[in-house]
């Protein structure tokens, strides 16, 4: 649960910074105008990729066959 909460952070961290250094003026970005609607954006796309991960992360490997 911690990394999990720390990769939010991160992504959060990140898209803030991508918002507040690549700003638009005019407002033609949807995504991230502002650094804290790019802070939105990327704490839910990392909470996406963490839990996807954590999903695939959790899979059973098949058994292993005992053919001579």
């Amino acid at each position: 649960m911690i990394r999990f909460a720390l990769t939010v952070l991160v992504g959060a961290a990140l898209g803030a910074a991508v918002g507040y250094y690549r700003e638009c003026v005019d407002g033609s970005c949807p995504l991230h105008p502002t650094w804290w609607k790019g802070a939105a954006l990327g704490a839910a796309l990392a909470a996406l990729a963490a839990a996807i991960v954590r999903r695939w992360s959790r899979r059973k490997s098949p058994p292993e066959s005992s053919n001579p």
